[in-house]
């Protein structure tokens, strides 16, 4: 439901379970045409502004973004509350809206085509010198630059 209606933050997890990869906030961000700070450890409103704070290789860093923005959070960012037993009577009642593709402005045709599948080529055994060191080292350096091409 992003830009159906007004918003001032996004927040979303710093990464997913599939692969690992970190990709769908600074992705939904370049979307919105939003900043986004990533790995946010502790985070500060004030007015139409944002201070995140973060760990970065080691080193801690303040950001301060203008809203609207999106933050992909890491874990410890907040002490999560857990529902009361009336509160999710009450939620069980309150209307659902049931929004289709459509509804949200999305093509639901496929935008990537796979044009084949099929198996990596396989590849030839590894070879196992024998000899003494120095002849060992020789024979790689040569292999390398006859039939791997390497170097």
């Amino acid at each position: 439901m992003i830009g159906r209606e007004p918003f001032d933050l996004i927040l979303c997890g710093k990464q997913a379970v599939d692969s690992d990869t970190h990709q769908v906030g600074p992705a939904v961000a370049e979307h919105l045409g939003l900043p986004a700070v990533t790995f946010v450890t502790s985070l500060e409103l004030s007015g139409d502004g944002a201070t995140a704070g973060r760990e970065a290789e080691g080193v801690s860093e303040k950001i301060s973004v203008k809203l609207p923005a999106l933050l992909s959070c890491q874990k410890g960012l907040n002490e999560p509350r857990y529902p009361s037993l009336p509160g999710i009577m009450q939620a069980a009642r309150k209307p659902k809206q049931v929004l289709t593709l459509g509804d949200l402005g999305i093509d639901p045709q496929p935008k990537v085509k796979r044009r084949a599948l099929q198996a990596p080529p396989v590849r030839a055994a590894g070879r196992i010198l024998s000899g003494e060191i120095p002849a060992q080292a020789q024979e790689l350096v040569h292999l390398l630059k006859s039939e791997a091409k390497a170097i």
